[in-house]
């Protein structure tokens, strides 16, 4: 359940509810507003929907010759419950989000911030010691926090979108804390020493497979509202951060025979490229309209 708020130089406010109307919102709510800075009368056009109904509204607005983002500011945030008397079953449908909401929800789990560094570190640091000793315990808790996903889903959804601003952003942070993790897996190696008891690495075929299958449903929940997304995060992170930090384990404890280092690096490299391109035909297969979101993206 989403609200949507349009804030609209005054007069449009009509027309954007219009449009609301049309897209099946039963109930739209427009009221004055005063802008201070460019110091002008406005007027904010609100609904509180279903997800997909949210989603028609801005896919109508978003492509109607009234929208401008020069001069209107569109914001969409999720609701816990909407009471009224209706029928729950319609007003508690999570599919789809926006194009837009979930490109900037991608944008904003891509930025390299202090959070994001501390987890890139912290993370593949309890992973590595986790490996050190084979501790499935501590290797779960290391893959609930690490930030692998989101950036590569930033690359997929910024290709679908021709941002190449949110492509960049998330290969640079995807890049940085692959580097992090191999960093961490050197120190941790350092301070405990080997040997490595962690050896449950799968085939390359079979890792390939899960992989995609990871990549459908990770592209599938960047854009829903149900269930708890951060547990595909985790299967994610399983296929992405035990590479990197095996890598840099392996560089003190010793690496295994050549044929066996470069069949986990290619592994890992071609689980970035499998999740990466299945969760880049699941935002199409979704039925986004591209033709709406980058009128959104040209304009902003």
């Amino acid at each position: 359940m989403h609200e949507v708020r349009v804030t609209a130089p005054k007069g449009l406010g009509p027309e954007i509810a219009r449009i609301a109307i049309e897209a099946g919102i039963p109930s739209v709510s427009v009221y004055d507003v005063y802008a201070y800075g460019p110091n002008e009368p406005k007027e904010i056009v609100s609904v509180e929907v279903a997800t997909p109904v949210a989603k028609k509204f801005i896919d109508a607005l978003v492509n109607s010759p009234h929208y401008d983002p020069a001069r209107m500011t569109l914001t969409e945030r999720t609701l816990l419950a909407i009471l009224e008397h209706g029928h729950q079953d319609e007003i508690t449908q999570p599919m789809i989000w926006s194009p837009p909401a979930v490109f900037d929800t991608l944008w904003q789990n891509s930025h390299i911030t202090p959070a994001f560094t501390a987890r890139c570190v912290i993370a593949p640091a309890i992973l590595a010691y986790g490996m050190l000793h084979n501790s499935v315990i501590l290797i779960v808790i290391a893959l609930l926090f690490t930030q692998f996903l989101q950036p590569v889903l930033a690359v997929s959804f910024g290709c679908w979108a021709g941002d190449g601003k949110l492509v960049l952003q998330g290969a640079m942070a995807f890049g940085i804390s692959t580097a992090l993790a191999i960093l961490s897996g050197v120190f941790v190696g350092l301070l405990s020493g080997g040997p490595m008891l962690f050896d449950d690495f799968k085939p390359m075929l079979v890792s390939l497979l899960i992989s995609s299958a990871i990549g459908v449903v990770a592209g599938v929940s960047s854009a829903d509202d149900v269930g708890r997304n951060y547990l595909v995060a985790v299967a994610a992170a399983a296929q992405y951060a035990i590479y990197p930090t095996w890598f840099g384990l392996s560089i003190v404890t010793g690496l295994p025979d050549t044929h066996t280092t470069w069949t986990r690096i290619g592994t890992f490299l071609f689980n970035v490229a499998s999740i990466s391109t299945v969760a880049l035909v699941t935002y199409i297969l979704l039925g986004m309209r591209r033709s709406g979101l980058q009128r959104y993206l040209g304009k902003r």
